[in-house]
């Protein structure tokens, strides 16, 4: 692990339950906001980036540190490639592990007011999101899709996606199977709480063979045309861990569209 990262865990770890408080507290007063798009969070929402453009997504925190590409070279696509580095878990005597992932994204409809639709995902390869430190599937061969679904309400102040989907992971846990699961993912974003900020809550997990328990995260987000800076902190309901503090970077290639910034 290098210096940078070293230092990240040490700050984070000493961080007490008031420091805690205190770094969320800095992120409301300082107007971050929380839009549409997924970056750190487990959930997703209709939208894809128009034609042309692309994004860079970098999130650095407690459990993983995760770089992912997304560009728009059809309508209404987008794809996505990137990587993930798990950090070291002393817990259960684990090395830092890497893998690849890979998906697209497809808006199927858009209502007329623009702030609401369904989309389809399908990909290979780890999401963070539904990590079990020792259920890791093996490089490339976790496979899944989803049906992103957003609702809006009160205009699109408050927002609701809903993500069901499936995973089917190769060589699972310490069998080695083949393991299916059933994933579902929900998010509520809420805006002009403050203004240009959104106040952001999920809960997420898999059914079945592939289990993971539900996890929440909740977070904070400033964005301006060019960059968005977000901070989230995510645990586990059911005893189990989750991902921790993270912060995370989105960077613009091209124009963003305005239907997620400066609400």
């Amino acid at each position: 692990m290098n210096q940078i990262g070293l230092k990240q865990m040490t700050f984070f770890r000493r961080l007490g339950s008031v420091g805690k408080l205190y770094v969320l507290a800095f992120g409301f007063l300082a107007g971050i906001q929380v839009p549409g798009q997924a970056q750190q969070f487990n959930s997703d929402n209709y939208w894809t980036t128009p034609e042309g453009m692309g994004t860079v997504i970098v999130t650095m925190g407690q459990r993983h540190t995760l770089f992912l590409d997304t560009f728009s070279l059809i309508k209404h696509w987008e794809f996505s490639l990137g990587g993930t580095m798990f950090r070291e878990d002393t817990d259960i005597d684990r090395a830092a592990y890497y893998q690849l992932t890979g998906y697209a994204k497809y808006t199927i409809f858009e209502n007329q007011a623009k702030n609401g639709g369904a989309a389809v995902k399908f990909g290979v390869g780890a999401r963070p999101g539904y990590y079990q430190s020792e259920d890791l599937t093996s490089d490339l061969q976790e496979y899944w899709g989803e049906f992103p679904l957003t609702v809006a309400f009160h205009g699109d102040d408050v927002l609701l996606d809903l993500i069901p989907g499936g995973s089917l992971s190769q060589n699972f846990g310490t069998t080695n199977n083949n393991a299916a699961g059933f994933t579902y993912s929900s998010r509520l974003a809420v805006y002009k709480i403050i203004p240009r900020c959104a106040v952001v809550g999920e809960l997420f997990g898999t059914e079945g063979e592939a289990y993971s328990p539900t996890q929440y995260k909740t977070g904070v987000r400033w964005e301006s045309p060019a960059l968005l800076i977000s901070l989230s902190y995510g645990d586990g309901l059911k005893g189990n861990s989750g991902a921790g503090w993270e912060i995370g970077f989105i960077s613009y290639w091209g124009t963003p569209s305005d239907a997620f910034i400066g609400k």
